[in-house]
């Protein structure tokens, strides 16, 4: 048994014995998954880390190279402004040639003419969507993938009005900063990098939420249906067989299925590097050149994969205990313990009870919540009810089962009887198989509520601008913006929309305008004045300046730009009862003011779409390690099923319809684990609510949906499954065996 040859017979046997499983394909098609899973989680750690070091490439050949003022070297004049589209700041690059052989940012063919600019795809379809592409300027052309860091990037290149002396366009250089050029070691901190958080987050949360559910997965169909597997190795073992040849044994019961596995892996990998394409629910574009680029580490990575997917099947070949009393192993059934779940169940209530009211426990004398304290008590509660939560599903399907079964008795419903006499005698078989999906469920909303949570400021803005309904917004007026340019501006304002200029003192605001457009915010026409305006959103404004709500107001009646120059603020204020139409105000804003920003009150503060994309990630890479999970509680209820399947192949004898087992599989498991997917979706909703009142926590109700349709996704599968095995088993049931 210890020669070479040996060693190949048994894989040989190994190879014949996986053919002719009674698991039937049980076993082969879970050892596929894990394998394909594991393979394709390594292979998306190793294609985040080539997305990530393209992004830094062409992060690093945009950064314009500045130099000082005055330099000789000097080619390109740069300035970057912001803009809120779609949700999300993004960069408004201002540029201007000072040669004619100034060198061309990445991406772009030829320099924007004055008023023009070259708009990235994505942007631009944000734009139309918002009412115009035209707001910074009339579109030339579209920003090759070669200046975006990713083909989803936000970013233009514009180049101001020249309309001369008088006009108000234009961009003076001296408020431009000055480049030899672009490209360099670092990359530039412009575009969507700003709003894109590291690698190590997305290696962290990949690896949490792909990796290691596929590591579970394999370990879980490694051992699948191994009471036969079990019995060979004890044979083998008992005939001399050393360690090395019972992992060959193994190794050629699972060799066809993980390269099967592994293969579809390799051509997965393939298809993406031929074209980019798109991630739904991030919306995210994968650049198919960055993972041509990381090639040979991608197709060694997941062929790695797969090895190690074959390496864990042959070496979880366990045996059973020897009798500890006796020494000697033994063939005997081991009696089941006895079922005391029913203690610790009474824990789980008490901890979901602990995070749902940690804010009152946690609450000073002043009314405030100690963040600290809370978040501490809300995890201890969190963690507290998923670790008893299979006690007390545990309780539950023995209590559902002997009930299911007295029913079913009483009916004459065998396939009931049955499974509920299954569930009642092993709770503890269905309890492992729910708590699988409700624990993945509850897990992955956790993640998610965590990498959302919001700051105060936030939650403020926010809440502010549900109140104003964009009805006012501030412009900040640039520095070296002209006295003409606010005049112009507001000569060409979009009907609806009246215009005054603010100034923040020590003492509170001031606000300067025609009467018409102090009227609209309560303030009688007066050559100046003060005092306090019942208007709410003089309020907010006053809130967001550091002023107390309802504190004293100056106003005064005149133009706009009467101390000789361009106010540094101003605002813009539509009618009572109506909506600023923001994108023809922002066409204007940017056609007269260039690099002016143009924000609601407290939207400084609103940049919410790092959290918007840690969710969706979160959200998306959590779904696809709950259905792993479930895969995994799948695979490892299915072998029982099976034992189940064949322990009452004479039933179906007897009764002449093999087809109960249709019956049996939906009671045994299709019930169970829809019932779980909606109880882990109403814990996961109940255990939520904390984090989200207190501390803002995002949580989109499309990924509650999403984790539902999943698990009821693997609960038809997995219920036909189970049904055409069961009753094929059954089929070949022989009063001799099989």
């Amino acid at each position: 048994m210890s020669s070479p040859r040996a060693g190949w017979q048994l894989f040989r046997v190994g190879r014949a014995a996986g053919r002719r499983s009674p698991a039937g394909s049980l076993r082969p098609v879970a050892l596929l998954c894990a394998a394909l899973a594991l393979a394709c989680a390594a292979g998306v750690l190793v294609a985040g880390a080539a997305v990530y070091h393209g992004r830094d490439q062409r992060g690093a050949a945009r950064a314009p190279q500045y130099v000082p003022p005055g330099s000789p070297h000097a080619t390109v004049a740069v300035k970057e402004a912001f803009d809120n589209v779609a949700g999300g700041q993004r960069s408004v690059i201002y540029v201007e040639p000072l040669k004619r052989d100034a060198p061309l940012p990445p991406g772009i063919d030829s320099w924007p003419k004055p008023g023009e600019a070259w708009l990235s795809p994505a942007l631009a379809h944000d734009l139309a969507h918002e009412g115009g592409e035209d707001r910074y300027g009339a579109p030339v052309g579209a920003i090759a993938a070669s200046g975006l860091e990713v083909p989803g990037e936000r970013l233009a290149y514009v180049r101001a009005r020249d309309d001369g002396a008088g006009s108000g366009g234009g961009l003076k250089e001296s408020g431009m900063l000055q480049a030899s050029g672009f490209g360099g070691e670092q990359a530039a901190l412009f575009g969507d990098r700003q709003q894109t958080h590291p690698r190590s987050a997305f290696l962290f949360l990949a690896t949490g939420m792909l990796l290691f559910p596929a590591l579970a997965l394999t370990v879980i169909a490694a051992r699948c249906g191994s009471a036969e597997r079990d019995r060979r190795m004890a044979l083998i073992r008992a005939l001399g067989a050393p360690a090395w040849a019972r992992a060959a044994l193994s190794a050629g019961e699972s060799l066809l299925p993980v390269t099967l596995g592994t293969g579809l892996a390799v051509a997965l990998t393939g298809c993406a590097m031929a074209t980019d394409w798109r991630i739904p629910y991030v919306a995210f574009t994968v650049p198919a050149a960055d993972l041509r680029r990381w090639a040979p580490q991608l197709f060694t990575t997941v062929i790695a994969a797969g090895l190690a997917a074959l390496l864990i099947t042959a070496l979880l070949n366990r045996q059973r205990r020897q009798d500890r009393g006796t020494g000697r192993g033994t063939t005997r059934p081991r009696p089941t313990t006895r079922f005391r779940a029913r203690r610790l169940a009474w824990l789980c209530p008490l901890f979901i009870l602990l995070a749902i009211r940690a804010s009152d426990l946690t609450t000073g004398s002043d009314g405030v919540v100690d963040q600290t304290s809370f978040t501490a008590l809300y995890l201890l509660g969190v963690v507290g009810a998923l670790a008893t939560l299979p006690a007390v599903l545990a309780v539950g399907a023995a209590f559902l089962g002997r009930r299911l079964a007295t029913a079913a008795l009483r009916r004459g419903r065998p396939a009931a009887l049955v499974a509920g006499r299954w569930m009642q005698a092993n709770p503890g078989t269905i309890a492992r198989l729910c708590a699988t999906i409700v624990i993945a469920i509850g897990l992955a909303v956790q993640v998610q509520l965590h990498s959302g949570r919001l700051d105060a400021p936030v939650r403020a803005a926010m809440a502010t601008q549900t109140r104003l309904n964009d009805s006012v917004v501030t412009i900040r007026v640039p520095e070296d913006a002209d006295k003409s340019a606010v005049d112009a501006l507001a000569a060409d304002l979009p009907e609806g929309t009246r215009l005054m200029a603010v100034t923040d003192r020590r003492d509170g605001l001031e606000l300067t305008g025609s009467c018409h457009a102090l009227r609209v915010l309560g303030a009688p026409c007066r050559k100046e004045a003060s005092g306090t305006l019942a208007n709410r959103r003089v309020d907010e404004l006053s809130s967001w300046s550091g002023h107390p709500p309802s504190h004293r107001v100056r106003w005064t009646t005149g133009s706009l730009t009467a101390h000789g120059k361009a106010p540094g603020q101003l605002l813009a204020v539509s009618e009572p009862g109506t909506t600023l139409p923001l994108s023809a105000l922002k066409r204007s804003v940017f056609h007269h003011l260039p690099s002016a920003q143009v924000l609601a009150p407290g939207e400084e503060f609103l940049n919410t779409e790092p959290l918007r994309k840690a969710a969706a990630w979160t959200g998306l890479l959590g779904t696809i390690g709950v259905t792993l999970l479930g895969l995994a509680g799948i695979a490892n209820k299915m072998g029982d099923f099976l034992h189940l399947g064949r322990a009452f192949a004479p039933l179906s004898v007897l009764a002449g319809r093999p087809r109960i087992f249709w019956g049996v599989a939906a009671w045994g498991i299709a019930v169970p684990m829809a019932s779980a997917s909606v109880l882990g979706a109403l814990l996961a909703t109940v255990l939520a609510s904390p984090l989200a009142e207190h501390l803002g926590a995002l949580t989109p109700p499309s990924q509650i949906v999403l984790l539902i349709t999943v698990t009821l996704a693997l609960v038809l599968a997995s219920w036909l499954w189970a049904s055409v095995t069961a009753v094929r088993a059954a089929e070949r049931f022989t009063p001799t065996g099989d």
